[in-house]
């Protein structure tokens, strides 16, 4: 039977598919006779995206978007523009709006981040540009919570982003996106009116900005949107440092793209490697979210020392076997992630039982911006302080009871 990837794309097209990196992998194979780097690349930053969003706690992630032709492109099958890759996912959430009504609202998103990159074309360097996408709180209320997390939404946590694109001097652009718990509109706000006040604000401000709204209206400290005492850390840094797992998940990949696996039997090996590898990487993260940040940095980058403990297949053969006699399903971005017999998991764990909610002492004022208190606004020509995760400089946290 020829390894090509015709026999997939009979299937109907979806938002979300688990099987969309594979079927990269293949169209490659079956055109090129290999996987091509860019392919690779492409894949590894959306793989780890998926990762990134099972686990409960705070995420920023970033990829670039190339000039060419003075128009914005991202590798798909090749550089193709960026703009169309977003009209295309709009059909799609047409289509399904139509089958299920229910997700008109998901459509209405799709054509905001179309209105969006559309602007992202204008940008010229060193230029910023800068909004948010909230948690679907009205279809929670119309249709309840499974419905919102079958569209990737996570009710546990009332999850949102903040997102901000910088013009690079080759006109390159850096997309990041801040995951923010509560989804808190109030914050939002602050966070745009604070972009009019400091255009140069980056993604690190504007998320401390955000805490201090919550501060102000909560009197406890947050980091993302999340309590202070839970994690502080960028599990994008995390993860990707974890190179002899990543490794070791894109060649499984590109292993099973290789066969000829297809239909259920393809989705199934694909389940079985990606929860085998959430549990090497929780294994990892467990260790490194307990530590001292100085001490978790050093080990981040140090090579795994798996041998001891069995190879990495035995390991996250172990951990899926565990993945489904607990039962336990990922949500992501456009949809969920589970096995055989997962598919009607409760979803209210979501990844906490995979990952768990190790807590971190992380506190540290590496923010250059003003401090949301004693400049609150600032006065013409004051300079701006290191303040901390809620947006305050060392003097006024100390004030309101911190470890400045």
């Amino acid at each position: 039977m020829e390894n090509s990837p015709k026999a997939e794309q009979l299937e109907e097209q979806k938002t979300f598919d688990i099987k969309a990196s594979v079927n990269l992998y293949r169209n490659d194979i079956w055109r090129y006779g290999q996987v091509r780097n860019e392919t690779k690349e492409r894949v590894c930053n959306e793989e780890l995206s998926l990762f990134c969003e099972g686990i409960d706690a705070a995420s920023k992630t970033e990829f670039y978007l190339k000039k060419q032709d003075d128009e914005l492109v991202i590798f798909d099958d090749g550089w193709k523009p960026y703009l169309s890759s977003l009209k295309k996912a709009t059909k799609l959430y047409a289509k399904e709006a139509e089958i299920d009504p229910r997700r008109t609202f998901l459509l209405s998103r799709a054509i905001k981040d179309e209105t969006f990159a559309e602007k992202l074309n204008n940008l010229v360097p060193n230029e910023r540009l800068t909004y948010f996408s909230s948690y679907a709180f009205h279809e929670e209320e119309q249709f309840g919570k499974s419905f919102v997390e079958s569209c990737g939404f996570k009710p546990d946590r009332k999850m949102g982003f903040i997102y901000q694109a910088i013009c690079l001097d080759d006109e390159t652009i850096k997309f990041e996106s801040q995951t923010v718990d509560m989804s808190d509109q109030e914050g939002f706000d602050a966070v745009m009116n604070y972009v009019d006040l400091d255009p140069e604000a980056d993604l690190n401000v504007l998320t401390a900005v955000y805490d201090h709204k919550l501060f102000e209206k909560y009197g406890r400290r947050f980091y993302a949107g999340q309590l202070e005492n839970q994690k502080q850390h960028n599990i994008w840094n995390i993860i990707k440092n974890e190179k002899e797992i990543v490794e070791y998940y894109l060649e499984g990949l590109e292993e099973i793209a290789n066969s000829i696996t297809i239909g259920s039997e393809l989705e199934s090996a694909i389940i079985k490697h990606f929860a085998g590898v959430c549990g090497l990487f929780k294994e990892k993260i467990d260790k490194t979210l307990n530590l001292p940040s100085s001490v978790a940095g050093k080990i981040a980058n140090k090579n795994s020392q798996y041998s001891t403990y069995g190879t990495l297949k035995e390991r996250a053969n172990s951990h899926y076997e565990r993945f489904v006699s607990q039962n336990q399903m990922i949500i992501v971005c456009g949809g969920a992630i589970g096995g055989i017999d997962l598919f009607n998991s409760s979803l209210s764990d979501i990844a906490k039982a995979i990952f768990g909610n190790s807590e971190s002492s992380q506190y540290s004022f590496n923010r250059l911006m003003y401090c949301l208190n004693c400049q609150a606004p600032p006065s013409q020509g004051s300079e701006k302080k290191p303040c901390g995760p809620c947006g305050l400089c060392r003097s006024c946290d100390i004030k309101f009871g911190g470890k400045g």
